[in-house]
């Protein structure tokens, strides 16, 4: 069975090759045209050596059949020319494959970030050794080529396979877990685990050679034990991580997706907010500006007659109504989108201000936010107003003697709770307006909202999401 497989393959050959590069020019012309100009991914910036590879790869193992052909009518120094160039187009592609693994473990820290100049290195020390010193200790033209290809699969296809299989896999948690969308993961890992696979069988399954391990492991014997030349089951897991690679570009239409769905967010958000704010400045201001000229009006009345208590008491309705006056304002300005120029834990302590809970019970505040960590405006407006939200709804209903208000940065994700000890929410209690709009504001974040309340025993109100929907 295993020698008619042989055959098969060996009269096949051509078809086998070609099908082989064509596997990693598609990889390459895949990346090459998705438009990742605009993504904010940190994969998307380094695709393009993966793409690189693909190209480089592909035309090396074309080369395998277009060298022979040339052979027939090229001179001898022409055709030897076509097999270094081949030759330099192998060791190009795998050292391309490494700096993608090399950049998926970008920023490296400290004397780390030397590394980045790894691929580069390892190919200039291999492309210096098969030019002298391989090439004055080989027998033959024919030698000299098979031991640098050896070299080649060792020292760059192996470790630049492992490593971008390991930066794969490291990506699929940091990359995908914020845009929620695990199938994109598992297609990562796909990649990772068909570019491990790949580093055997382009790495150490090499041509029979005088270098170690080659002369126990190659790709000789493993097509005389399965009658299945290495090259077919490069083409598999080549094919594999081209499939991965290509459900992964998705991911781009994902980020895409969500920033058009904030986009069209934004724009309903901004017209709806213009309109209440139209509405306040035409009406409701108006109406309190004029109950005030009235209140004033009333208040020179009184006062001229000499009803000093009356007056007072008018005087204090008009401070009240110019307070009143003044937040409207405030709001109105607000509704015109006016940004948040306060730091977030300011933005809460001003949130806890305003509820008024200062004053009702002891509030525990504790803040475990890097300086590092910039909020953008309205992700920050949105977890300000789920905060608001739930301590006014403690200020109000809980009858709390202790609160405990928290906003955290743990790793990749981020936390806000409030915590009170007062009497939780009826076992009857049907959520109203505030509730539901705590939990739309949630979803817009792409996040949870947990309320755990038990009557008697208080209630914690969480808030959890993604650290990069706060920094979008």
């Amino acid at each position: 069975m295993a020698d008619r497989l042989a055959m098969l393959f060996a009269l096949n050959r051509p078809v086998v090759v070609f099908a082989y590069g064509l596997v990693f020019f598609v990889l390459g012309l895949a990346i090459a045209m998705q438009s990742r100009r605009h993504s904010r991914l940190v994969l998307a910036r380094r695709l393009t050596w993966l793409s690189a590879f693909g190209f480089l790869h592909a035309l090396h193992e074309w080369g395998g059949l277009f060298v022979p052909i040339q052979a027939t009518y090229l001179p001898l120094v022409a055709t030897r020319g076509l097999v270094v160039l081949q030759l330099a187009l192998l060791g190009a592609s795998f050292a391309c494959l490494m700096q993608f693994g090399v950049d998926l473990f970008r920023p490296l820290p400290g004397r780390w970030a030397r590394v980045r100049w790894l691929a580069l290195g390892v190919a200039g020390a291999w492309a210096l050794s098969v030019t002298t010193w391989m090439a004055s200790a080989a027998p033959s033209f024919d030698a000299w080529t098979r031991d640098a290809e050896i070299l080649a699969r060792l020292t760059l296809g192996f470790p630049a396979s492992c490593l971008a299989a390991a930066g794969l896999w490291r990506r699929a948690e940091g990359l995908v877990v914020p845009l929620n969308d695990a199938r994109t993961r598992r297609w990562l890992r796909t990649g990772a685990a068909a570019l491990a696979g790949y580093a055997v069988a382009t790495g150490l399954l090499a041509p029979r050679g005088g270098i170690w391990p080659s002369m126990l492991v190659n790709a000789e014997g493993i097509e005389a034990a399965f009658g299945v030349p290495v090259v077919v089951f490069r083409s598999v897991l080549g094919l594999v991580l081209v499939v991965a690679v290509i459900r992964t570009v998705d991911l781009f239409n994902v980020e895409t997706d969500h920033r058009l769905d904030a986009l069209e967010e934004s724009r309903i958000v901004a017209a709806e907010r213009e309109r209440i704010a139209r509405d306040l400045h035409d009406r409701t201001l108006q109406a309190v500006y004029a109950a005030g000229l009235t209140v004033s009006a009333c208040y020179q009345q009184e006062h001229g007659a000499g009803r000093v208590e009356v007056a007072e008491r008018l005087d204090e309705t008009l401070r009240v109504l110019d307070h009143a006056l003044d937040e409207l304002r405030r709001h109105i300005k607000e509704l015109h989108g006016a940004p948040l120029h306060v730091s977030f834990a300011d933005g809460l302590r001003d949130a806890l201000r305003q509820s008024a809970l200062s004053s009702l019970a002891d509030v525990d505040v504790h803040m475990d936010i890097p300086p590092s960590a910039e909020f953008r405006p309205r992700p920050a407006r949105h977890a300000l107003a789920i905060a608001s939200e739930a301590l006014s709804n403690v200020a109000r209903h809980a009858h709390a003697r202790r609160v405990e208000l928290t906003a955290r940065v743990d790793g990749d994700r981020f936390e806000l709770a409030v915590v009170d000890d007062g009497r939780g929410f009826p076992r009857d209690f049907v959520a109203g307006y505030g509730v539901h709009n705590m939990h739309e504001r949630a979803g817009l974040l792409h996040g949870t909202l947990d309320i755990q309340t038990e009557p008697g025993r208080g209630t914690r109100v969480t808030l959890r999401l993604p650290l990069a929907e706060m920094q979008r």
